[in-house]
């Protein structure tokens, strides 16, 4: 008995904090909730593995723009998933892309996939989702897979396209 109380003592203090986590800390923050990414963990769950990339007005997917399985050199035209007003309206963004080799999203600051020029930034499979494009910066590609961090994303997405992970440099990943 002298070698189970300590035993069970050390396996139950090694599951409480387990789920100490996963538990709320009063019964006033049981009844609050984090909403930061609520929104969008809703959206993936309910699109998840679909194969495409979607966009949204607000922040934590709210106001869905348009979505797309392909790629789309232009939203501000008349054709793709993005069209029109989708143009730079972007504030969160979700990838419900299948796994494959090209399975992360390449956002732009401009059209056609123009990253030596403008800017760029990269949302892996893995990642799901960036809740507040307010908390990302674009990179800006210099040709020889480096960057520097030079604008705000929100509202400033012109085109996508998807990648490998190896098209963006190290740095040039949103989350």
């Amino acid at each position: 008995m002298r070698r189970t109380r300590p035993v069970l003592a050390i396996v139950g203090l090694a599951f409480a904090t387990a789920l100490g986590p996963l538990l709320p800390a009063s019964s006033a923050a049981a009844g609050e909730r984090d909403t930061q990414g609520a929104g969008c963990d809703s959206e993936y769950w309910k699109y998840a593995n679909d194969g495409n990339v979607r966009a949204y007005s607000g922040n934590d997917c709210s106001g869905l723009l348009g979505s797309s399985p392909g790629n789309d050199s232009n939203w501000g035209n008349s054709s793709g998933g993005f069209r029109g007003a989708d143009n730079n309206a972007a504030s969160s963004v979700l990838n419900t892309g299948v796994q494959d080799a090209y399975d992360t999203v390449a956002f732009y600051d401009a059209y056609n996939y123009d990253f030596k020029s403008s800017g760029y930034g990269c949302l892996k499979r893995n990642e799901l989702y960036a809740d507040k494009l307010t908390d990302n910066k674009f990179s800006r590609g210099d040709g020889n897979g480096g960057g520097l961090w030079y604008a705000d994303m929100d509202d400033s997405i012109s085109s996508h396209q998807w990648v490998g992970d190896g098209a963006c440099w190290s740095g040039g990943f949103i989350n």
